[in-house]
């Protein structure tokens, strides 16, 4: 499988799943979805990515590991989330790729994103339109776009990138 489109059909499942207010997990990576901050007059989303504990133990330097685990640690309640249905990333979020195709597509994927970040290189890629990954110094982070958070009538925080400028990278070709 060409690993653009199976990093597509990814991305068009976790959107697909945001814009229902739930969140998708990927076992062997992470999980992005909202975090329900309630306020006074209500509550608003805010969006929420954190690392598996699986990518984290196989990537991560204990310093890298204790960072992401401190940032991502949360006292607002989370939406609910959904796995990552290989069959429904295939068929609905993908224009030919098979189940197998997208699993060990993405498999390969997060593979050499852990071993790129484990190495301590820095990253940057878009996920579609919903933000990037950065890693800095093996210190792997996920930058939502702009978008996201005006929607919810929350400030995006500095350094948001705008939806309309990600562009995912062709690294992903084989």
């Amino acid at each position: 499988a060409e690993f653009a489109e199976v990093w597509k059909a990814f991305a068009n499942y976790a959107a697909f799943c945001l814009d229902q207010r739930r969140g998708l997990t990927l076992s062997s990576f992470g999980k992005l979805g909202w975090q329900l901050e309630k306020k006074l007059h209500g509550a608003s989303y805010r969006p929420f990515f954190q690392l598996s504990e699986q990518f984290a133990r196989a990537y991560l330097s204990q310093d890298a590991m204790r960072k992401a685990g401190a940032s991502a640690s949360t006292a607002n309640e989370l939406c609910p989330f959904e796995d990552f249905n290989f069959s429904k990333a295939a068929i609905r979020f993908s224009q030919q790729l098979t189940k197998d195709q997208v699993f060990t597509g993405l498999r390969s994927l997060v593979q050499r994103i852990g071993e790129v970040v484990g190495e301590g290189k820095d990253i940057e890629f878009a996920l579609g339109e919903l933000g990037k990954l950065v890693a800095r110094g093996g210190e792997p982070r996920f930058v939502f776009a702009q978008e996201l958070y005006t929607k919810e009538g929350l400030d995006p925080p500095p350094g948001a990138p705008a939806g309309s400028s990600l562009r995912t990278a062709a690294a992903f070709s084989r």
